[in-house]
């Protein structure tokens, strides 16, 4: 059946959650995998893959959620630029 917007956001938070507890094993991995999500919740056309599967998760989240969930993405995503810079 249909996710509720609850639902859908734990959903999503927990696809996140994944992505991010995989980082210390493979960052570069990760990276991919997170800009991914990042496009899947972008109105603008991506440069790269969208996730597919989570687009369709996040679609199903109240706006304010969307909200939440792109900066949750970028804020990772530029942490892992600064750690990349760090560890070089």
């Amino acid at each position: 059946g249909a996710m509720g917007s609850e639902e859908s956001l734990k959903h999503a938070t927990r696809i996140i959650d994944e992505v991010v507890s995989k980082f210390l094993d493979d960052l570069g991995n990760a990276k991919s995998h997170l800009m991914s999500l990042y496009s899947a919740c972008s109105s603008e056309v991506p440069p790269g893959p969208v996730d597919q599967k989570f687009q369709s998760i996040v679609i199903g989240c109240a706006l304010e959620d969307q909200k939440k969930i792109k900066r949750r993405l970028e804020t990772l995503l530029r942490n892992i630029d600064n750690s990349d810079k760090a560890i070089k």
